[in-house]
């Protein structure tokens, strides 16, 4: 978990460890283990209940996953945090996932990283997108692309995907972005602007904030994890997303993008 402040989800798991369950929890200790005050409390409180909880490695920028595996039999792949002061602002996503495969690869990978082992994560049943290294399998994703290209990201530092992005929109598929508006993103999203992609954005002290890290491709496919578009996340940092095709997520995922869009404002500069 990149931030842990909810002490309902802290007293949940020290229960569980005080019923006998094996509970262990990796937190993120900031920029290559520069340290995260913002987890400190909760890395405390579990390390005082039974609870095993360790640093992540400083092997990664950021260890910026957030999931949850129960009993090795479900996982849960987000793109939120376990932070209640933006559960009702925040726009994010959760899926869960029951795929023996993909639940011994997050299962393995957990392992590895909480034993600071320098290992390559499987990708399950095909679905998973790890980093470091998802650049590749993001690009070509949207590469993929024949009618529509839907993208929420908190981030646009990833020259690689600026480029996918128009190149799809310059072959006639409709691309959408939807972000929160930050002065860092402006050359990237000018540039989306100028090669003909739709990018509609929240002013940062808006009621909804774009957290949610999400691409939807022809409305028939959607990745969903805790991916940025920014070269950090997707090269550096432990980061862990899933491509789904189940018709019933998608559409959910479609109606709440499409709904988000259409309030926002449309980027000028």
């Amino acid at each position: 978990m990149y931030e842990l402040d909810d002490r309902r989800v802290e007293q949940t798991l020290a229960a569980a460890a005080s019923r006998g369950v094996h509970v262990m929890v990796l937190l993120d200790h900031g920029y290559y283990g520069a340290g995260r005050p913002s987890n400190q409390a909760a890395y405390n409180y579990l390390r005082t209940h039974n609870v095993t909880v360790t640093w992540a490695s400083t092997s990664f920028a950021l260890t910026h996953q957030k999931s949850i595996v129960i009993d090795r039999r479900i996982a849960a792949i987000m793109t939120l945090n376990l932070t209640p002061a933006y559960y009702s602002s925040s726009r994010d996503f959760a899926v869960l996932d029951r795929r023996p495969a993909d639940v011994n690869a997050i299962t393995q990978a957990f392992d590895a990283d909480l034993h600071d082992q320098q290992t390559l994560p499987s990708v399950g049943s095909g679905d998973l997108v790890w980093s470091p290294g998802a650049q590749t399998t993001i690009t070509l994703l949207t590469a993929q692309a024949k009618r529509s290209v839907d993208v929420d990201s908190e981030e646009m530092q990833d020259p690689a995907e600026t480029q996918q992005l128009c190149e799809d929109a310059r072959r006639g598929v409709q691309v959408r972005v939807l972000m929160t508006y930050q002065p860092a993103w402006r050359e990237a999203l000018s540039h989306l602007v100028d090669c003909g992609t739709l990018v509609h954005i929240y002013a940062p002290n808006a009621a909804l904030y774009i957290h949610a890290k999400m691409i939807c491709i022809d409305q028939r496919q959607v990745f969903l994890g805790s991916q940025n578009l920014s070269r950090q996340s997707l090269l550096y940092n432990r980061e862990l997303g899933i491509i789904i095709q189940n018709p019933q997520i998608v559409t959910s995922v479609v109606h709440t993008f499409s709904g988000d869009f259409n309030v926002a404002h449309s980027y000028t500069y």
